[in-house]
């Protein structure tokens, strides 16, 4: 069973042990080397902790400042984050980059 290690809880929110418990099965079954939860409320981290290994070799033990390379992954939260706010009328599909970034290669382009 991957380790949960590095707890941080505050205010009582987070995650009750049975789920932290499947937490660990689902991320020692899957063959990840680790995963790390947060749970944050009214803009506060309730809780974070790491489950597995933040280094197969040599092993190292996640904790929750692990830091983990996103890679291609982020650009699926990008794009739902700008949905949602666009969705909330934050902003429009139609907006030009440089409307937000204005100090950027994207307002020089006209991007």
């Amino acid at each position: 069973m991957a380790q949960a290690v590095g707890a941080t809880q505050v205010r009582g929110g987070g995650i009750d042990a049975a789920e932290e418990r499947k937490i660990a099965e689902t991320v020692a079954a899957s063959g990840a080397p680790s995963v790390s939860v947060a749970v944050v409320e009214h803009g506060q981290v309730t809780y974070a902790k790491a489950f597995g290994k933040a280094a197969l070799e040599p092993a190292r033990v996640a904790d929750a400042n692990t830091r983990y390379a996103m890679g291609s992954i982020s650009k699926q939260f990008t794009v739902a984050a700008i949905l949602l706010a666009a969705e909330q009328g934050k902003l429009s599909l139609d907006d030009k980059v440089s409307k937000y970034f204005a100090a950027t290669a994207f307002a020089y382009f006209g991007i």
